[in-house]
């Protein structure tokens, strides 16, 4: 909600806090370890903070490769986000 209503400082502060918890959770090798990050990764991107938001695409996606495996569709779509996102730094 906060996301899409423009909040986007209050929404980074929550998928933060969310990906925090996972990792307190589930420790720093899972799935939902980097489905966080990718949460957090694209409030960056809307927020215009382009570098930041790579770096986290990219810390999920080579996540992505290390746990499903390259072929994945999680890890192709995030490949391609990454792509996208790596696009908006040049």
């Amino acid at each position: 909600m906060l996301f899409r209503s423009g909040k986007l400082d209050e929404a980074l502060d929550l998928v933060e806090y969310v990906y925090q918890q996972h990792v307190e959770l589930y420790g720093t090798n899972h799935v939902e370890i980097l489905v966080s990050k990718e949460a957090v990764a694209r409030v960056y991107y809307e927020k215009g903070e382009f570098a930041k938001a790579s770096g986290g695409m990219s810390e999920a996606y080579n996540g992505y490769k290390l746990i499903l495996g390259t072929k994945h569709p999680r890890t192709i779509r995030a490949r391609e986000t990454l792509e996208m996102y790596a696009r908006k730094c040049d």
